[in-house]
């Protein structure tokens, strides 16, 4: 369907409210991402329906393009924002499993297990902890300074 944009304010208004009549009827007509996909190009595309009335503001008046320009620019706002609430309802209608990015790489897996030495200090601390007690790091080899001197202990 093609519209022609006339100079008289009044008759580009009406082909304003005749693209709003028949972006509404067309939402009716989307039914999954694909139709929903054409209903963009068809209205916000390079070449669409309100991307070409966008061009028509030059040959507008001068003391009508702001009027002009505000309703289509209200129109283009409407039908942005209808598209992006019918993206959300369409695209919640596919789940997970009907997508699957063969892009990603693949999972990675670890090879190899837990050192015994590991795994038996491992279980040790778990006995101590069922005790009460608290396990702390710290470092392995203390010096003479901190076991005696600090202590005030004689040699």
């Amino acid at each position: 369907m093609r519209f022609l944009f006339l100079l008289p304010t009044g008759l580009n208004v009406e082909r304003i409210k005749q693209i709003r009549s028949s972006f509404n009827a067309d939402i009716k007509a989307v039914t999954d991402a694909d139709s929903l996909e054409q209903l963009r190009i068809k209205y916000l595309g390079r070449k669409g329906l309100i991307t070409n009335a966008f061009a028509f503001i030059k040959d507008v008046a001068n003391e009508h393009k702001p009027q002009f320009g505000a309703q289509l620019n209200k129109l283009k706002n409407d039908v942005e924002q209808t598209y992006k609430n019918l993206v959300k309802t369409t695209s919640g209608k596919n789940t997970s499993a009907e997508y699957i990015d063969l892009t990603l790489p693949g999972r990675k897996r670890f090879s190899g297990h837990m050192h015994p030495l590991i795994r038996v200090a491992e279980e040790i601390k778990n006995i101590f902890k069922s005790f009460g007690f608290a396990i702390e790091d710290g470092p392995e080899v203390e010096t003479d300074h901190y076991n005696f001197e600090a202590l005030n202990l004689p040699k």
